[in-house]
């Protein structure tokens, strides 16, 4: 999987082992210029989805968005350090192994689920 490098000098990576039973993943950050840890944020799930970085113009926040094995959305806000939601849709019974995709002209973060999609507001 492709890692983000963000505007604050961070190459993050996302980390979940699906070859075998795992409830863990990570988001993991390195400092682009010396390559020393600045962040990891652990999940109770392993991360699949390829990471989607955005930021916030107005309050400058940077968030990377990737999805889990188990189906779930989830929104890591690298300013504040932590997993600000997560999103899983109800009666999941398959894997959803797709990566978030924005559609920066209207504004909409949009993901496929097995059973149908999600698409968030940005707004």
């Amino acid at each position: 999987m492709n890692p983000v490098v963000t505007k604050s000098h961070m190459v993050c990576f996302i980390t979940g082992e699906i070859y075998f039973k795992m409830d863990l993943g990570m988001l993991y950050c390195l400092n682009t210029s010396d390559g020393t840890p600045v962040l990891s944020i652990p999940t109770k799930t392993p991360l699949v989805g390829e990471p989607l970085y955005l930021m916030n113009t107005a309050d400058q926040n940077e968030w990377i968005f990737t999805t889990s094995l188990s189906g779930e959305l989830i929104a890591f806000n690298l300013t504040k350090k932590e997993i600000a939601y997560s999103y899983r849709p109800k009666k999941l019974s398959s894997y959803a192994l797709v990566s978030p995709v924005i559609d920066t002209k209207n504004r909409f973060l949009m993901y496929q689920t097995p059973k149908n999609g999600f698409t968030a507001s940005l707004s």
